[in-house]
């Protein structure tokens, strides 16, 4: 973490400081809660329904909420409204039983928690064209910190009290965001421009919409992973500290990748941290459809800093030139509306998929990533021409 005014640090700490909370409840929620589903008795098809609904729902809400956040300015309130409303329900999910009553109360909390990152990233990009953070990375990877400890800790709490003990953890989590968001400062927004030129639409171009779709491609492929692979590796006699190491070590990896993003993000560039992310992706997944065994598992997930963490780094360089501060926090939107998306599809598919091949359902995350290469191959000389002409107004 770099600052260019020593009066800035102390802004630069609290940001790092509700990263990690923003992602802590994610670390509990993520690799955990379809095992609690498949105790409260759900099918793999309805656990793939609760799990991947609130995607879609995105499509409608994340847009909104950016654009509430753009208008609003201040991170802060934003943050503190969402996080009340997501304890709030997550509190009544606790008590709930069956499935619909489930997938209601899910998705609505959801709605909220999930809401929260773009906010947040869009404030936290902003401080990087002020000049006040040199690079993007070295605050994300406060989040990836508060999922890594969270995730190994989840799965100390799985074996010890089960699924529920998870879920009280989880709650208390989300809380612990909330409360962090107090230490943020009241936003000042007054040195964006609102009338920021043509740049400001640039998320509606085709090429800019490309480099969206294609690392949403590349998430999506997490999907199977981030779906089944508690439940799988417990069928194959895992054992539960071990999940929570293997949840542990690919974020750790995706820690060490987004401290490192400034090097890699400037020798290979915005589209090329992006294509070894789709590549990276490819091979993660297809060697996972082998069943390896646990120890090899555990090493594979050391490339969640490629397919993850070069996917975020890629696609945050990209509209940190692109995009215009005034309109952060709605390309943050867009991005999440297309990922959430994409992410949902997968996620709905996978139930039928892991029900029909078990671990062999990898290999379609597989192709995710081939895609991914393919979408960026085809708009290869259109996303050229956006980061020319996003670096040509800069310098004006």
């Amino acid at each position: 973490m770099e600052t260019t005014v020593s009066g800035n640090r102390t802004l630069v700490v609290r940001t790092c400081l509700v990263y990690l909370t923003i992602f802590a409840w994610s670390g509990l929620n993520q690799p955990y809660l379809p095992s609690l589903l498949a105790e409260r008795g759900l099918s793999e098809a309805q656990i793939a329904m609760v799990v991947g609904a609130p995607m879609f729902a995105r499509l409608f809400v994340t847009p909104l909420v950016g654009r509430v956040a753009d208008r609003v300015g201040d991170t802060r309130r934003m943050i503190q409204a969402l996080a009340f409303v997501g304890v709030a329900l997550a509190l009544i999910l606790w008590q709930v039983s069956g499935f619909v009553a489930i997938l209601v109360f899910y998705v609505a909390m959801m709605m909220a928690l999930q809401n929260v990152p773009p906010v947040f990233d869009a404030g936290a990009v902003d401080l990087v064209r002020r000049g006040i953070v040199r690079n993007f990375g070295r605050l994300r990877v406060f989040g990836s910190a508060g999922f890594a400890v969270t995730s190994l800790i989840g799965g100390v709490l799985l074996g010890w009290g089960g699924s529920a003990a998870v879920y009280a953890a989880f709650v208390v989590s989300v809380c612990a965001m909330g409360c962090a968001s107090f230490l943020l400062p009241k936003t000042d927004r007054s040195h964006v421009a609102r009338d920021a030129g043509p740049e400001s639409g640039a998320f509606r171009r085709p090429a800019v919409l490309a480099m969206m779709a294609a690392a949403a491609l590349v998430m999506g492929s997490h999907a199977m992973w981030n779906s089944f692979s508690v439940i799988h590796l417990r069928e194959l006699g895992t054992p539960e500290t071990m999940i929570g190491m293997m949840w542990s070590i690919a974020t750790i990896s995706e820690m060490a990748m987004f401290w490192m993003g400034p090097f890699v993000a400037r020798f290979l560039g915005p589209v090329g941290t992006l294509a070894l992310a789709a590549g990276g992706a490819a091979l993660r997944w297809g060697l996972m459809a082998l069943d390896p065994g646990p120890w090899p598992t555990l090493l594979l997930q050391t490339m969640h800093a490629v397919s993850f963490s070069c996917t975020h780094l890629g696609l945050q360089a990209f509209i940190a030139v692109t995009i215009s501060s005034a309109r952060g926090a709605s390309a943050q939107a867009t991005y999440v509306t297309i990922s959430g998306t994409t992410l949902g599809v997968v996620t709905l598919a996978s139930g039928p998929l892991y029900h029909a091949y078990g671990g062999g359902a990898y290999l379609f995350a597989a192709a995710l990533g081939i895609v991914s290469l393919a979408v960026l191959f085809v708009f290869r000389h259109r996303i050229a021409d956006e980061l020319a002409k996003g670096r040509r107004h800069d310098a004006a």
